[in-house]
């Protein structure tokens, strides 16, 4: 149960820290 509950967390953050990654290119390119 643990492991199925760590997944979709684990998806939340990597979505988190893609936008982050994104907003840091665009401040970057900018």
């Amino acid at each position: 149960n643990g492991k199925k509950e760590g997944k979709p967390q684990l998806d939340q953050f990597t979505y988190l820290t893609q936008f982050v990654w994104l907003c840091v290119f665009c401040m970057t390119f900018y």
